[in-house]
């Protein structure tokens, strides 16, 4: 596995997040990519299409390890099987357009992977029973077709993209191994023939794929049709047309000499390449392979010429691949260094600056041991020997140099042997960092100190705890801390300036306001360049704020300035992010408690107001029963007395009569109302009783039209009313007072 790590905090713990990924299957398939570039040299060597097949063969079994292969060759449009490993090799011929898997990846010129040949027509189970997938890769060399490598297996969906890729890479160099071996056979075919016949060795010649030409003293006096379409002339301009008319300028006096030289019997080279010019102008780039022969009883040079456009092309874009890589490597900041046992055989200029070197060339050849920190030697020998020896040695680690200049730095290494000109060396991608350690020391620093934050119990103890941190951890220039309260940012304590406004509306123009606004940490390399800058500060430069959220409630920002532009790192944002986290939980908590506390004195000022209106209420119960206690008794000796004095009607007379009903009729209302006051506080307390009987309705209105007859006749008044003569269950006393009252 390829493993980072960095640390984060977690449910209130330092913590390390680590990102893994899975490089098993990028490992082999790089180990078999370089085992196919090993052992293809081999092809280079065969001399026959069977020795391709055989050669093929045994690359795929050593590095590719199929169950089930298959080489197949293309003659006159048939596929024919020339080895096979693992399975018994198909005995009959198929035409390139008959039903075959392999068949069609000839006809399409494609790589076709089919991972359930079960669901596939064209599949032909006669070569083995078990097979259940296929891939199948066509041998190509331009519009060519020479033949298919053909891989079976007893698994489903086997074959991945990486086995094609290989598969397509090993194909690439049997191509070019078949273009070598056949064309020496039509070359040798030709020679052959022109021993028995002119007109025999002429047929061959027009028939070859490969362009033929044939020149005496640098004349033509033979062209084959495929040279007539290459190069754009007709045979008749070309016949008896000097060599050089299509040649290129700069090959002109090469050809010239090497044609002279060859033709009086001297050794020179049977293949070369150069540039031919074509009639409309453009170059095209060829293989010559020349031998000298006796034409019309003269010496002659016969050459087969092949058109190589596509594989300069391809050399072309293999040379600016490796020019992008080697481009890479030089721009890459990392630091990547070869070295073996003594010395440093390859740099990028990151390698050398690492170690305090200015350029690439200063610290090749130099002892790079030197540079290891004296703590970290004997565990590098270890780890050096141990993987000369192929035992187990950490592939990733941390180690501290010492640079040239005498200062030390912090590094992670990467490790693995490479093969470099025939010799196993190292090869090491180096990082420095020296910064992250500090960060991880920050953050830590700051999470460790942040559980104080925990122990404050109020806005100015934060704000303090929280200021000192900095101080003690980041050594920012100028630093501050903002709460919202009622929409407004309000300063609660700063470090290293005195802001000249202590409040901002959340609305205003601040990048502070903003960052609250937003919920978003801002770093503004340049304040003179953000509109929403207001200046706390004339030395500000470059400013970072933080937001201090819980959920989604803001409850201020964390505010630190710098007199330099571009100050702050993404390290510092996330330090002071975790400073915040822990300000947001202790503010949150604050808070609460202040809420709280606020609730318990609201709930005990309610307790006192209810114990008081229960003692007024206790007073008024109090007061009303003495109240009418005290009004009952006069009211009784009035009622008593007047009673008396009017048993005697014959001593009075008519308007004493009189008067002594009105003292009467109002003793009664103040008795009712005396009663009414007592049935109000027993409804208050929940004390009042009620007495259900039957009654009458008929008798209820008799009642009540007698008690109030005496009020009515002195108004000259009357009620009319209609009752039904039917019986209720009712409180009479309670009812009769009701329908008083309302009367």
């Amino acid at each position: 596995v390829e493993v980072q790590v960095t640390h984060i905090a977690w449910n209130g713990e330092i913590a390390a997040l680590g990102i893994l990924r899975d490089i098993t299957h990028q490992k082999l398939f790089e180990t078999r990519r370089e085992g196919v570039y090993q052992l293809a040299s081999i092809l280079g060597q065969s001399n026959t299409i069977e020795e391709i097949s055989e050669n093929t063969l045994d690359i795929i079994n050593q590095v590719l390890d199929y169950e089930y292969v298959s080489f197949h060759t293309i003659e006159e449009e048939n596929l024919l099987t020339v080895g096979a490993r693992g399975i018994v090799p198909y005995d009959q011929i198929i035409h390139i357009n008959d039903r075959s898997i392999s068949a069609r990846a000839a006809r399409e010129k494609t790589t076709l992977n089919i991972p359930d040949v079960r669901e596939d027509p064209d599949y032909l189970p006669a070569t083995s029973p078990n097979t259940l997938s296929e891939l199948d890769v066509p041998i190509i060399s331009g519009d060519r077709v020479h033949g298919v490598v053909n891989v079976e297996s007893s698994k489903l969906d086997y074959f991945t993209r990486e086995d094609e890729m290989l598969l397509e890479l090993l194909a690439l160099h049997v191509a070019s191994a078949f273009e070598r071996v056949r064309t020496n056979a039509e070359r040798k075919d030709i020679e052959h023939e022109l021993t028995k016949s002119e007109e025999k060795y002429r047929s061959f010649m027009e028939e070859s794929r490969d362009a033929v030409t044939v020149n005496i003293l640098g004349k033509f006096v033979y062209v084959n049709p495929r040279f007539v379409d290459m190069i754009g002339y007709s045979e008749q301009e070309l016949v008896n047309s000097a060599v050089s008319k299509v040649t290129a300028s700069e090959y002109i006096e090469l050809v010239k000499e090497r044609t002279r030289r060859r033709q009086e019997g001297e050794a020179v080279p049977a293949q070369y390449e150069l540039e031919l010019i074509r009639k409309n102008g453009s170059r095209v780039p060829v293989e010559f392979n020349v031998a000298l022969i006796e034409y019309e009883g003269k010496p002659a040079s016969l050459s087969f010429i092949r058109d190589i456009s596509a594989r300069k092309q391809t050399e072309i874009e293999l040379e600016k691949t490796e020019r992008r890589t080697q481009k890479l490597i030089e721009l890459s900041s990392d630091a990547i260094i070869v070295k073996n046992d003594v010395e440093v055989l390859f740099s990028n200029d990151a390698g050398a600056k690492l170690f305090g070197f200015n350029h690439a060339e200063e610290i090749i050849g130099q002892f790079l041991d030197d540079f290891y920190h004296p703590n970290y030697i004997d565990q590098i020998k270890r780890y050096s020997e141990a993987r000369r020896q192929g035992d187990y040695a950490p592939h990733q680690y941390e180690m501290k140099i010492i640079r040239r200049d005498g200062v030390a730095r912090d590094i992670e290494i990467r490790v693995t042997l490479i093969d470099w000109q025939g010799s196993t060396v190292s090869l090491g991608i180096m990082r420095d960092i020296t910064d992250h350690k500090l960060f991880e020391d920050r953050r830590e620093a700051v999470y460790q100190l942040a559980a104080l934050l925990n122990q404050a119990i109020s806005v100015e103890e934060i704000t303090q705890k929280a200021l000192d941190i900095v101080s003690v951890v980041m050594d920012y220039e100028m630093v501050s801390f903002q709460t919202i309260e009622n929409d407004y940012l309000v300063v609660q304590g700063t470090r290293g300036f005195e802001p000249i406004e202590k409040r901002i509306s959340i609305d205003g123009v601040s990048i502070a306001a903003k960052a609250a606004r937003l919920k978003t940490s801002l770093n503004i390399p340049d304040v003179r360049k953000e509109p929403s800058y207001h200046e706390a500060s004339p030395n500000t430069k470059s400013e970072l704020t933080v937001p201090i959220i819980l959920g989604d409630v803001v409850y201020g920002v964390f505010n630190v300035e710098s007199g330099k532009l571009n100050a702050f790192t993404r390290e510092d944002e996330i330090i002071i992010e975790l400073l915040t986290q822990h300000m947001a939980s202790a503010l949150e908590r604050v808070q609460r408690v202040t809420e709280k506390e606020a609730y318990e004195r609201e709930l005990l000022e309610g307790q006192i107001r209810l114990e008081q209106e229960k003692e007024l209420s206790q007073l008024k119960t109090r007061f009303m029963s003495t109240a009418t206690h005290e009004i009952r008794t006069p009211l009784s000796s009035i009622q008593g007395y007047t009673e008396i004095l009017q048993y005697d009607q014959s001593n009075l007379t008519e308007k004493q009569s009189q008067y002594f009903d009105v003292i009467l009729r109002n003793v009664h209302r103040l008795s009712v109302l005396t009663d009414d006051l007592l049935d109000l506080q027993k409804l208050e307390e929940g004390r009042m009783t009620v007495n259900i009987e039957e009654v009458v309705l008929k008798e209820l209105q008799m009642d009540v039209m007698n008690e109030f007859a005496p009020i009515l006749n002195e108004k000259n008044q009357t009620v009319q009313c209609d009752c039904l003569d039917v019986v209720i269950k009712m409180d009479r006393l309670r009812i009769m007072q009701v329908i008083v009252n309302l009367l």
